[in-house]
């Protein structure tokens, strides 16, 4: 897994998130909410799984991703509601979003670090 490809991946969330608030786009928020249905959330619950669970970094970095991945579901849902304004906040600057992407982020290099890989 190239987890550099990872953390650009869920950066990209928030670009995605943004042009669908632009563009009054829906978003599939079943898929966006489930943390298994991204490449990396693939790899963290199975070949991850096996090869790194005893890395402490392992089950910080599954629940920062699980964490971002709900947060992003509920911008998403936002959006859906055609609550642009609400989901253009929620995307913002100290926004539970925020937190998540961070943390996701922060959790896949102590990962990476960790793990070697």
């Amino acid at each position: 897994m190239d987890l550099d490809g990872a953390l650009a991946a869920h950066a990209d969330w928030k670009i995605k998130l943004r042009a669908a608030i632009d563009n009054h786009e829906n978003i599939d928020v079943a898929k966006l909410s489930k943390d298994n249905c991204c490449a990396f959330g693939m790899w963290l619950h199975g070949e991850a799984k096996q090869k790194l669970a005893q890395f402490k970094a392992y089950p910080v970095c599954v629940e920062a991703h699980a964490g971002f991945h709900r947060e992003a579901g509920k911008v998403g849902q936002l959006i859906n509601q055609q609550k642009y304004e609400e989901a253009r906040k929620a995307l913002g600057v100290g926004s539970a979003y925020g937190t998540a992407s961070s943390g996701v982020g922060v959790a896949i290099q102590r990962l990476k670090k960790e793990s070697g890989l």
